[in-house]
């Protein structure tokens, strides 16, 4: 019916449809009448998407590695403990499995709707104990640079030099050293004098120890020659006497 209408309307004023081509109207360049084409409401959302990050995202790791076979249990199990602190996505619950072994990696994706839902799981669940061998380790997905950048081999530390600066400068380092007083220049002396001595006595106390050892050491060696020389007859000693 509309169509009609718009053929009777053309015919009245005098235009022929059959010849107006629709395809090679253009707006003026730089002009859209305030109307977004459709390209250009995509493109805002992916740049929406693209500004959130992935800060809504966190990676669980140290999950139990299964077969297969177990894989949809293993997944309940953690949905039910991370579906309790906050609203995963549709598809938002990945857990990789090796092509090799068919077994799962050890760790999962979980996609909240909100960063804050997903800080919130990290802080609630890390260090969770799922079991005696298997304690969670949660991280943020956006967290992913801090650990790309740490380098494979551990390498010390570089040490700066201490430059102590100036009073003119800033006056933060400045040596204070101030003089003694009547007191301690009393007690110190002393102090160093009774220090001297007992060292001196020390020393002395050490090598007496030392002899004390050597001394033992050669009885035993004696005792030990005697033993061997004339402990295999008992009349050795009187017959050379005699």
């Amino acid at each position: 019916m509309a169509m009609e209408e718009n053929l009777e309307t053309a015919s009245r004023i005098g235009i022929d449809l059959s010849q107006v081509d629709l395809d090679s109207i253009r707006l003026p360049p730089g002009e859209d009448f305030g109307i977004k084409s459709d390209d250009e409401d995509l493109n805002e959302e992916d740049r929406l998407e693209f500004d959130a990050g992935f800060g809504n995202i966190i990676v669980v790791d140290n999950l139990p590695v299964v077969p297969k076979e177990k894989f949809e249990k293993l997944e309940g199990v953690v949905r039910k403990i991370y579906g309790q602190i906050g609203v995963i996505k549709e598809d938002g619950l990945w857990m990789p499995i090796d092509p090799a072994t068919q077994k799962t990696l050890g760790y999962c994706f979980i996609e909240y709707n909100s960063p804050q839902e997903a800080e919130l799981a990290r802080e609630k669940t890390n260090n969770y104990q799922l079991d005696k061998s298997h304690v969670f380790a949660i991280n943020m997905f956006d967290d992913r640079e801090k650990f790309l950048k740490v380098p494979d081999e551990w390498a010390p530390p570089e040490t700066k030099p201490y430059t102590p600066g100036s009073v003119d400068a800033c006056g933060f380092f400045v040596w204070v050293d101030p003089p003694l007083c009547a007191r301690s220049r009393q007690i110190i002396p002393r102090l160093l004098r009774r220090t001297n001595e007992l060292q001196g006595k020390l020393q002395v106390h050490r090598r007496r120890e030392k002899w004390f050892i050597v001394c033992i050491v050669i009885s035993w060696i004696f005792l030990w020659w005697w033993q061997v020389k004339y402990g295999g007859n008992g009349n050795g000693m009187s017959m050379q006497l005699s």
